[in-house]
């Protein structure tokens, strides 16, 4: 217990209390999610961008979109590379399920860089595109691999 005197009178003052606060943990909004899904599988290659990018960029319909992958949860491996570095929430513009991500996200990225869509930044996985493109892409990998089972 503190005393602090005021106008010679001893008034008491009790220590403020730490609240301990309960350990935070980053979960994603289950009501966020992709402008459109498509596939089948338990894996993710995930497209999003910053809508921000809008005001910035030609009004085309190509813009600058990340794409990654993930092994379960797209909007919470979205969300954990977001953490507090970003001023505003991503807009999320595909989620393509896959049993593979590692592949179908190799294959985006390769027919990606083969057509010099590789934005020139920091980031590894940022093309200028389009979502008709990346859907056209999605469906010919599909497509093969289809072929290839048959």
């Amino acid at each position: 217990m503190w005393q602090i005197a005021v106008d010679s009178e001893p008034h008491q003052v009790s220590a403020p209390v730490k609240k301990e606060k309960p350990e935070r943990q980053k979960k994603a909004d289950p009501t966020y999610g992709a402008e459109k899904e498509m596939g089948r599988g338990s894996e993710y290659v995930y497209v999003y961008f910053f809508p921000s990018d809008l005001s910035t960029q030609q009004q085309t319909k190509e813009r600058r979109y990340k794409v990654g992958k993930a092994k379960c949860s797209a909007l919470q491996r979205i969300m954990d590379q977001i953490g507090t570095s970003h001023p505003e929430p991503p807009c999320i513009l595909r989620f393509y399920r896959t049993n593979n991500c590692n592949e179908l996200e190799a294959a985006f990225h390769n027919i990606l860089r083969l057509r010099s869509k590789k934005v020139a930044a920091p980031g590894k996985e940022w093309f200028f595109t389009s979502p008709e493109e990346l859907d056209a892409i999605f469906h010919f990998i599909e497509e093969e691999r289809f072929s290839r089972l048959n």
